[in-house]
Parts: structure tokens; C-alpha cells; sequence
């Protein structure tokens, strides 16, 4: 679970270097296209597979957030007038930790719910070999709601007010 958060560490600073040229809105669709298909890549995982085809669809998610956090989060800090930045880099930071939190209890709640229905009321504690198919269906349909919800994202990239001009 470390990986994306290493390409995280490492892009993030690259990113903001990049917004300075580029402006946010390509960067924000460009990182929110990546991690779309991150999350598209986790459809086609299965139990067969080494280590690595996992890490490098976790480094993908890595890499499309760090191209999306560090623009968006200028051009939204940049929007608001100096004496109100304190207030408002609380509120980014409160309203990313909520998105997150909600994000893996989103991903719990389908997983769990999915897995439970398929194997008419068994949980994990109860798991066996025989339910290898309908763990993956619940772990397959958590990150299509995760694809869903990225293309929101990369919905509300695209209407977002226009670049700010410096």
C-alpha cells in the first residue's frame, strides 16, 4: 500500500513545477485520467498474478493523484484573497482527509456488501477458497465505482470556471 504514496511523494513537487508552465486544467484531466485508469487496470487483476502487475496499478493511482493534488490545490488556494488562505487551506485539507475516509468506506461498504449477497450472508471471517469468485466480483465492483466517480471528477475538471491568468 506504500507504492502510491511514493510516486505521490516524488511527483507531487514535479507537478506543481509543471503547473507553473502548463496551467491546472491539463494537469487536473491529465492526473484524473491516470488514476481513472489505474482503477480500470484493477478490473483486470486476478490470483494468478505476481506482485508486480499489482504495484504498477497501484503506482498509476500514485502518479494520476499526484498530478491532480498539487495544481488543483493552487488554483483553489490562489482564487481565495490573501487574508482568507488560512481559513481556506483548513477547509481544502478538511474536505481531501473527508473525500478520502468516505472513499474507502465507499469501497468497504460495495465490497462488503457485494461479497455478502453473493455468498448469501458470509463474511470474510468465513471465507474459503470456493469464495475466490465472489470476493473478486466485490473487489471488482468497488473499483468500478471508483471508475464512475473518476470520471465525475474529470467531469467537473472540464466545467470548472476558466485557467486564472497571472
Amino acid at each position: 500500500m506504500i507504492v502510491p504514496f511514493l510516486f505521490l511523494l516524488g511527483i507531487s513537487p514535479v507537478s506543481g513545477i509543471i503547473y507553473n508552465q502548463f496551467g491546472y486544467r491539463r494537469l487536473c484531466l491529465t492526473g484524473m485520467g491516470v488514476l481513472t485508469l489505474s482503477l480500470v487496470s484493477l478490473l483486470t487483476i486476478h490470483p494468478s498474478m505476481g506482485v508486480l502487475p499489482l504495484l504498477w496499478r497501484l503506482g498509476l493511482a500514485g502518479i494520476g493523484t499526484a498530478l491532480y493534488v498539487s495544481p488543483n490545490n493552487t488554483v483553489i488556494m490562489n482564487s481565495i484573497p490573501p487574508y482568507r488562505r488560512g481559513i481556506a487551506s483548513g477547509a481544502v485539507a478538511t474536505a481531501r482527509n473527508t473525500g478520502m475516509v468516505m472513499g474507502v468506506a465507499l469501497a468497504g461498504l460495495v465490497f462488503s456488501a457485494s461479497f455478502s449477497t453473493l455468498t448469501h450472508g458470509s463474511g470474510l471471517e468465513d471465507y474459503t477458497a470456493a469464495m475466490e469468485p465472489f470476493f473478486l466480483t466485490g473487489f471488482r465492483r468497488a473499483m468500478l465505482t471508483g471508475v464512475i466517480l473518476s470520471v465525475v471528477g474529470i467531469g467537473v475538471t472540464l466545467v470548472r470556471g476558466p485557467e486564472p491568468r497571472d
